[in-house]
């Protein structure tokens, strides 16, 4: 026989799900970086433990075996955004990331982390980017159509 021990509850967890939403931008006037933007991981997503970190990976390649890439891993307080939340999936999330080879096409992903480990990871929308410091170029004739409308007592022209 043993001695009892105090009684104890356990809730069964796992890795959380990925992120369930990661856009990336181009950072205006730069040709070396790209804004990550993604939601935090509420429950259920986070399999009952706690997201306390987020895994950004960026690489060359698709399936990231590329040498020209790199990684960060960052608790939720490194990851400030003033964008507003998202209608669907809540709070964003950002990471700049910096130093990459202008010109150099990146894919990009995003993994939850909680105690249990890291998560899946959730690939960016786009897929990939090349960081510009100049905008796409318009095709004249196409994509842009200007119009006038006529002032009244409701429209200010």
């Amino acid at each position: 026989y043993s001695v009892p021990c105090e009684t104890m509850t356990l809730k069964p967890m796992a890795v959380p799900d990925a992120p369930e939403y990661v856009q990336l931008i181009r950072v205006a006037g730069s040709s070396t970086e790209l804004n990550v933007y993604w939601t935090y991981t509420y429950y259920p997503r986070n399999r009952a433990a706690e997201v306390t970190s987020y895994l950004v990976e960026w690489n060359a390649a698709a399936d990231f075996s590329s040498d020209v890439g790199g990684s960060y891993e960052g608790k939720n307080g490194r990851f400030p955004c003033a964008r507003l939340n998202h209608d669907k999936f809540g709070e964003y999330l950002l990471y700049t990331i910096e130093g990459l080879e202008a010109g150099t096409p990146y894919y990009v992903r995003v993994s939850a982390i909680n105690e249990m480990g890291t998560g899946a990871p959730q690939v960016s929308s786009p897929e990939i980017l090349t960081p510009s410091k100049t905008a796409d170029q318009l095709e004249y004739g196409v994509g842009v159509t200007l119009t006038t409308i006529q002032a009244d007592d409701s429209i200010s022209v």
